[in-house]
């Protein structure tokens, strides 16, 4: 159900409701003016027409992970972070007539629009660049229902005339370590002191050990940034500062998980609300200094 959400909301014409589902995940299932729910379901779409869109967006996810890993700079952040943008565009290029009919018409011009993921991916760096720079951070953007429309009208227009300069994919770049996620966001102050950030589980087993007791009080999951390469968030809870993988581990203990994993990866856990997880943030940012040739000098 939530891959068919998901799939809906990308073949939507609107991309505003693809910038408010990266913004706030829940509002797929919310009725009303606060959420979009009604506007994918109340039409009650056919089993043709949600098989479709699944499977469009995964061809489309399929591409980009093929291509992502071959790209450098820009438009490997693209490739990597705008994935559900890059398929609201490859369903608009097919346009929704004949979706929930049976045939081999809409399925062709499928397999032709995700032929066209390539040339999605330029258009939508050369439009990103030229609107908000080459730096400009892709998360927030992507949560910008205006610029989300913007940027869609302009992929269209440059691809339906033709003006889609072609890609030469390089060769698969022989990548070194990535320098270390908090002494990197620490060195360029991405975040700025006091900011907050919020712990969120990111598997199902995770989120069933620790939730009952993360729901008895909100600071449980609270925490507060400072720039310290060691020890960077000061707990809600008690006042103290930990790294992100040490606060991580204190919830888990605190919350009784008896069969816990012996480590984590503790910036996938922490997210800087509106923005993204602090390994995220990290990896754009590395994207985007080595797209300027200006990277942190990684072996």
């Amino acid at each position: 159900m939530a891959e068919a959400a998901l799939a809906l909301t990308c073949a939507y014409p609107d991309a505003a409701l693809l910038a408010r589902y990266q913004a706030d995940g829940d509002v797929l299932w919310r009725s009303g003016s606060r959420g979009f729910y009604s506007r994918l379901f109340d039409s009650r779409p056919g089993a043709l027409q949600i098989w479709r869109s699944v499977s469009l967006m995964r061809q489309v996810r399929d591409e980009l992970a093929v291509l992502a890993d071959r790209l450098e700079g820009r438009e490997r952040v693209v490739a990597d972070r705008a994935a559900l943008l890059v398929a609201h565009a490859v369903f608009q290029l097919i346009g929704g007539d004949g979706i929930d009919e049976p045939g081999d018409d809409w399925e062709a011009r499928g397999q032709d629009a995700v032929k066209r993921t390539t040339e999605v991916v330029i258009a939508l760096t050369a439009h990103l660049n030229a609107r908000y720079g080459q730096h400009a951070f892709l998360t927030r953007i992507l949560r910008d229902e205006q610029a989300c429309q913007h940027l869609v009208t302009d992929i269209l227009q440059t691809l339906r005339h033709g003006a889609g300069r072609p890609l030469v994919v390089p060769p698969r770049p022989n990548r070194g370590r990535r320098p270390n996620t908090v002494p990197f966001l620490v060195q360029h102050r991405l975040i700025d002191d006091g900011a907050q950030v919020i712990y969120r589980p990111s598997t199902a087993t995770e989120r069933d050990a620790v939730s009952e007791w993360l729901g008895g009080d909100p600071e449980r999951f609270l925490a507060t940034w400072v720039n310290d390469t060691r020890k960077p968030l000061i707990w809600a809870l008690d006042g103290q500062r930990y790294s992100p993988s040490g606060l991580v581990l204190q919830i888990w203990d605190r919350a009784n998980w008896a069969e816990q994993p012996a480590a984590v990866q503790g910036t996938t856990r922490w997210h800087v609300p509106g923005e993204g997880t602090l390994a995220d943030l990290a990896g754009e940012l590395l994207a985007d200094l080595e797209a300027a040739g200006d990277g942190p000098g990684v072996e």
